[in-house]
């Protein structure tokens, strides 16, 4: 199934080729409300298993328009974690502090530990989304060789993306699994879950007036996220586009993904060296003689 979804290293990604709506060839719904208990279940034991073994890392990267459903996905995955071991980084707009550093530096204090997990609403790519659309946004960032929105030309775009590449690439080499979700979601679907945010008093809090003008751009955010997604794509660090106008099998999709990939590193729990044992043995015995 993981699949059907996978962006090839190379591949050309255009979008309206992908679906936003899961087409029922597979999975019920039904059959995912069932088999999620289970999921969680080895989701735990292959968490518990890699925060004992230390050995690697899993940076799952959520990206998406507004009201794709990062969120709800993300609460949906995090419900199956050993809370110890897991951190959910929600990035907002880069602080004074942030813009004064290379663009990945706070980046780099966000990746996983060895033995940790860490799900990222948003990430590095939002360096070359948004400031693709707007390119003033590059201003910000005070770099020497760019004087001017000119200076922001396909050149810096290549070059950009190619940091994140190698970004990923070094997180890779130091035993971080990395895994990235595209919530694709359609125009229509995005304006009907906007409109609920209006309509429903408990959802009022989750709407902001620049999704609107984020809106207005929509062309050409897609455009920008089918240029990173394809230039970053490669087979050790996968971009995945999920359907997500139908929210159900886009996190049921995301969690089946995320435990195929645990399941290839093999996780396990260390062994212990006979002074070890020894050791056990000893607070065992004395355990005992309290009785």
């Amino acid at each position: 199934m993981p699949k059907r979804h996978k962006v090839k290293q190379g591949e050309a990604v255009r979008l309206k080729d992908w679906p936003t709506e899961y087409d029922g060839h597979g999975v019920s719904e039904e059959d995912a409300k069932r088999m999620y208990s289970d999921q969680k279940d080895e989701l735990e034991d292959l968490h518990d298993r890699l925060y004992a073994h230390k050995r690697y890392g899993l940076l799952i990267v959520v990206q998406g328009l507004d009201a794709s459903g990062k969120d709800g996905a993300i609460k949906y995955i995090e419900a199956g974690m050993n809370p110890h071991g897991v951190r959910v980084t929600s990035f907002k707009r880069p602080s004074e502090e942030e813009l004064a550093h290379e663009f990945l530096w706070r980046h780099h204090v966000a990746a996983p530990k060895r033995g940790e997990i860490a799900m990222h609403n948003r990430s590095h790519y939002e360096y070359a989304l948004g400031p693709r659309v707007f390119p003033e946004q590059v201003l910000l960032e005070g770099m020497p060789h760019i004087k001017s929105e000119k200076d922001v030309d396909g050149k810096f775009w290549k070059q950009r993306l190619q940091a994140i590449s190698e970004f990923e690439a070094n997180l890779i080499e130091s035993g971080t699994i990395v895994r990235k979700f595209f919530m694709h979601v359609s125009k229509d679907t995005q304006r009907k879950r906007l409109e609920d945010r209006l309509n429903e008093p408990e959802k009022n809090w989750k709407f902001k007036v620049e999704d609107l003008k984020v809106r207005e751009h929509w062309t050409d955010y897609r455009k920008a996220y089918e240029h990173a997604i394809e230039s970053t794509s490669t087979d050790v660090a996968p971009w995945y586009i999920l359907p997500a106008d139908t929210k159900w099998y886009a996190r049921y999709a995301m969690m089946d993904i995320l435990l195929k990939s645990l399941r290839t590193c093999h996780p396990g729990y260390p062994e212990l060296s006979k002074a070890k044992l020894a050791e056990f043995k000893k607070g065992l015995a004395m355990l005992k003689g309290e009785e």
